[in-house]
């Protein structure tokens, strides 16, 4: 788990690999495609040899 000062970093950090923004919530699809991103993301940079 990550602590609230994490928390408040990764928010302002506008380019980083660990948050995928999107505006959706009630659009599932566009949802959708924000985790599927997030998850690509998350494989190829952050864990390519666990994933």
């Amino acid at each position: 788990m990550i602590s609230e000062l994490e928390v408040v970093q990764l928010l302002s950090d506008l380019e980083s690999f660990r948050v995928e923004r999107t505006v959706a919530t009630k659009d599932t699809e566009k949802f959708s495609q924000a985790i599927c991103a997030f998850a690509m993301i998350w494989q190829v940079h952050i864990c390519p040899d666990f994933c």
